[in-house]
């Protein structure tokens, strides 16, 4: 099986890329991220971002990019975290100018097969994401549930008023 481009983001101006390739490496995923200069597409510092080396997380599920390219979001929604199954794990990241780096805490999942970020949007501005929950139980079997963060001053990441939306109970 091949996925590349499961997943796609384009920054405002169109410059600059992000493609979610969620089943190389076993199914551990991997993202890639090009520049346009004009005249070819090139990778934007190394050739991939990768995930866990936990096979089937399927890192790049989806992606979003903010409207600068500055900032991108990650899902893997087979992620298993604190022993947890497929509890899902999302991470954003910030370019530094010569590199990535995760953009505060990971965002996770709170119950088994939850697969949390199996759909992922960023806000223009990259302060604020919001992330897809759709094998959440809460309200009955995979009614699904959304949840908006914000990027706060603490440098993490916080449920904007703390509100689920789910699918039993919009």
């Amino acid at each position: 099986l091949i996925a590349f481009g499961t997943a796609v983001g384009m920054s405002s101006t169109g410059s600059r890329i992000i493609i979610g390739d969620p089943y190389d490496n076993n199914f551990t995923g991997r993202v890639h991220v090009f520049d346009y200069d004009g005249t070819t597409w090139g990778y934007v510092y190394q050739s991939y971002l990768s995930g866990t080396s936990e096979d089937e997380s399927e890192f790049g599920w989806a992606v979003g990019i903010s409207a600068d390219g500055l900032r991108i979001i990650i899902s893997a929604p087979y992620e298993s975290v604190n022993g947890k199954y497929a509890n899902g794990q999302t991470k954003v990241f910030e370019d530094t100018g010569s590199s990535w780096v995760q953009l505060g805490q990971d965002l996770n999942g709170s119950a088994e097969d939850d697969n949390f970020g199996e759909s992922v949007a960023m806000a223009g501005n990259g302060e604020r994401v919001v992330i897809g929950t759709p094998g959440n139980n809460e309200n009955g079997f995979n009614s699904g549930q959304v949840k908006v963060f914000e990027y706060n001053s603490q440098e993490e990441w916080v449920q904007v008023h703390e509100r689920n939306f789910n699918g039993n109970n919009k």
